[in-house]
């Protein structure tokens, strides 16, 4: 799979992917596993989302009213918490780029001095 990121077209590199409907999970672990191993390298997206938080349950010394002045009518905070997700890139990513020509190099040097021992152990 590491050679064949960088080196084939489209249906050429869904000819050497067999059954991806059903080993999609599968080829995500090589994935990650070459990601790992810094073999190849993974775009990673962070995306930030804001989530309300429930006021039933905060704790017990938020429920405890600030002194507010008699002229201003109280409100109510709002407390909200920023979440954040991490998206490794896929194997339904990779496919797209390749398809779409948008695949840079994912190979890193250390990947790609391991393809040349694999195609080559004596040199």
């Amino acid at each position: 799979m590491l050679h064949y990121i960088d080196n084939y077209n489209y249906e050429d590199f869904l000819a050497n992917l067999p059954d991806l409907e059903e080993n999609r999970i599968f080829y995500n672990q090589i994935l990650k596993q070459l990601n790992d191993k810094e073999l190849i390298e993974l775009r990673k997206v962070y995306k930030t989302f804001e989530e309300e938080k429930d006021p039933l349950s905060s704790s017990i010394s938020q429920l405890i009213p600030e002194p507010v002045p008699s002229f201003m009518p109280p409100r109510r905070k709002k407390d909200i918490d920023l979440k954040t997700v991490k998206h490794t890139e896929n194997i339904d990513s990779i496919i797209s780029n390749v398809k779409y020509n948008f695949q840079k190099s994912r190979t890193t040097d250390l990947g790609k001095k391991f393809i040349q021992f694999i195609e080559n152990p004596l040199v």
